[in-house]
């Protein structure tokens, strides 16, 4: 079975997202269609923002990488979470974060979560990953009317 192609309007547009759910299964489905928009050439921006933003942190705590203090559910701990999709053969959290510059995406922290979790000072951020300050002001100018936006 093949699917229909998309209108032309639709594969040209860009893609604005905030992913705020803090869960693991969420900040990796946000950052899968980050990738898969961007590859497919579209103007890719992703706010973290609520507790979805401890992804981008360089550790939580302990120097595992911050994506591990996301919530989990069901499925059981991050960690577990991503070496079972790894396993599977789909992109793991390190991949995706990893793919985002590469693939052009533009990633901001949202100042406001940032002080709403009170992380210490000073916040250990990742280094391999571009990303900038910002906040709703500053993510919602850069969204026009033909910008798909996602919350997740």
């Amino acid at each position: 079975m093949r699917d229909a192609e998309p209108e032309p309007s639709a594969r040209s547009g860009a893609l604005a997202m905030i992913v705020h759910a803090g869960t693991y299964e969420r900040v990796h489905y946000g950052l899968a269609v980050a990738a898969a928009a961007a590859a497919m050439d579209r103007c890719t921006s992703l706010l973290f923002a609520g507790h979805a933003m401890v992804a981008l942190l360089a550790n939580f705590g302990d120097l595992t990488p911050g994506w591990h203090a996301l919530h989990h559910g069901p499925d059981g701990t991050p960690a577990n979470q991503d070496r079972a999709l790894c396993d599977r053969g789909i992109a793991g959290m390190e991949e995706l974060l990893a793919a985002m510059p590469a693939l052009g995406v533009r990633l901001l922290v949202c100042e406001l979560a940032v002080r709403a979790l009170d992380l210490p000072h000073p916040v250990s951020w990742r280094t391999d990953v571009a990303f900038r300050p910002g906040g709703l002001a500053a993510f919602l100018s850069s969204v026009d009317r033909n910008t798909a936006t996602l919350f997740i």
